[in-house]
């Protein structure tokens, strides 16, 4: 395989991907929410809406679109040589193909119902398989040794983390929910803690992390400090942790003022521009 034919299949993995998310979020995601949106207005009260509809917006914004645009960018930044190591880029076609058909498959069940009690558990098992195929492949390429890994890939390192941790999660709470619940939406205690590592856990450190990559060079900002940046990080892991006790008063209180302060660390990182003539 010549560089020119890896780069193009690099490429084509990577146009897949962001348009498939594009799609999750034109038709389930957004068009979902807008209609949620219109029934609230109607009803004039959220609780009136299907939980579970409100649910699978949710999660085709989150996963769809945005868990679409990781897993491109993922597999799309793994050295050619390292995807030709691999056969190919069957792993990268075969986790495209999982994740889609889970993302798809919890949409189509919380919305139209179904046999959900089998088909919840399993879109988050093709879902979670789909991430393990990507962190296979990643775990498995090393740097050169020479250059010193960057505060922002450690950032997003532990962004990945809690994106398999929330997968982990999101297939422990659907087979909880097949098994004990009479519809497919998450009861509302375990949907927010859910919520939250979803939220904290992945997407704000990825935020973060390419924040930090690429902020300082577009838009001529200092260099990263770094120990606000792990400070931030730490207490942003710490409140996550204390999530589960958040029905307690200290619990609560200290996960929130943990989460304000790592993002605060976060935010002050990069934002002094620099002095120039």
């Amino acid at each position: 395989m010549s560089v020119l034919t890896a780069e193009r299949l690099r490429s084509r993995v990577l146009v897949t991907f962001i348009g498939t998310g594009l799609l999750f979020m034109l038709i389930p995601g957004t068009f979902l929410g807008v209609w949620n949106l219109v029934q609230i207005s109607g009803r004039e009260s959220v609780s009136l809406v299907s939980p579970a509809w409100l649910q699978a917006h949710g999660h085709a914004q989150i996963f769809g679109w945005i868990g679409s645009f990781i897993l491109g960018i993922g597999f799309y930044s793994l050295p050619a040589s390292r995807q030709h190591a691999s056969n190919g880029y069957r792993q990268a076609w075969i986790a495209w193909a999982l994740w889609t058909t889970g993302v798809a498959m919890r949409w189509a069940t919380n919305v139209y119902g179904g046999p959900w009690r089998v088909l919840l558990p399993a879109s988050a098992l093709f879902e979670l398989f789909a991430f393990v195929l990507l962190f296979s492949k990643v775990s498995k390429h090393r740097p050169d040794g020479e250059l010193r890994m960057q505060p922002a890939v450690r950032i997003v390192i532990s962004a990945t983390i809690g994106l398999g941790l929330t997968l982990l999660m999101n297939l422990g709470a659907c087979l909880y929910v097949a098994r004990t619940a009479p519809t497919p939406a998450f009861p509302h205690a375990l949907d927010q803690r859910y919520l939250t590592l979803a939220t904290w856990g992945f997407l704000a450190p990825f935020i973060w992390g390419f924040s930090t990559k690429w902020l300082p060079v577009m838009l001529g900002l200092r260099a990263t400090r770094v120990h606000a940046l792990f400070s931030g990080a730490f207490l942003n892991a710490f409140a996550v942790v204390l999530t589960p006790r958040r029905s307690a008063p200290r619990g609560g209180c200290a996960s929130r003022t943990a989460e304000c302060g790592g993002a605060a660390a976060m935010s002050t990182s990069p934002i002094h521009p620099t002095t120039r003539c």
